[in-house]
């Protein structure tokens, strides 16, 4: 019931998913794809109303499809796993039972998650990567220093790992910005010029 709240089967599931979450994210994604159309291009969007119109429908569907298809891919995985862990062979389930106990493969089936980047528009892909990276590395930072440092969230200075992770995100934006602009979305760079001026 947990894994399967709308079907008894995996796959219909699974694509009820990408519909709930894809029409829970359309007020986000349309309003990031709406309003800079409507601030930053207007001479555009008067010009060709209706094709400003379409290009921001079209990018907040494959924003908010982008995000239902992540879900849907890990959504997919838990249930192969599951059903995995009914096979009847002994030996079988005993491989995927030490299978699962890696850390490895764990890491592969989270990976796979970002293949639902190619449903997300070509542009965008760098940006989202820019986004992500830092995340990572502070997931990565928090489990180091936990795990290996024994330096806890609650101690005193713990903080300034955040700050350090949140210095080098806005570094990769910046040098992004500097070398090769158009890698960014339109709305960022506008953002940026308004603070920093041209590259």
């Amino acid at each position: 019931h947990a894994l399967h709240p709308h079907h008894d089967r995996c796959v219909p599931n699974a694509l009820i998913k990408i519909a709930e979450v894809a029409q829970l994210l359309l007020p986000v994604y349309g309003a990031l794809h709406f309003i800079p159309a409507l601030l930053f291009k207007r001479k555009a969007a008067l010009r060709h109303p209706l094709r400003t119109l379409w290009k921001a429908l079209l990018g907040t569907v494959r924003s908010s499809t982008f995000i239902g298809v992540f879900v849907f891919i890990l959504q997919s995985w838990f249930c192969l796993i599951t059903n995995a862990h009914n096979i009847k062979s002994p030996w079988m389930a005993d491989w995927i039972r030490h299978l699962t106990k890696s850390k490895l493969f764990w890491w592969f089936g989270s990976s796979l998650s970002g293949l639902s980047l190619l449903v997300e528009d070509k542009h965008r892909r760098e940006e989202l990567a820019a986004y992500v990276l830092p995340k990572a590395g502070l997931s990565a930072w928090l489990h180091f220093r936990d795990e290996y440092m024994g330096v806890k969230q609650r101690r005193r200075g713990a903080w300034k790992s955040e700050v350090a992770l949140s210095a080098v995100g806005m570094g990769m934006v910046m040098s992004i910005y500097q070398t090769n602009p158009a890698a960014l979305s339109g709305f960022v760079r506008r953002i940026l010029y308004q603070f920093v001026g041209p590259n």
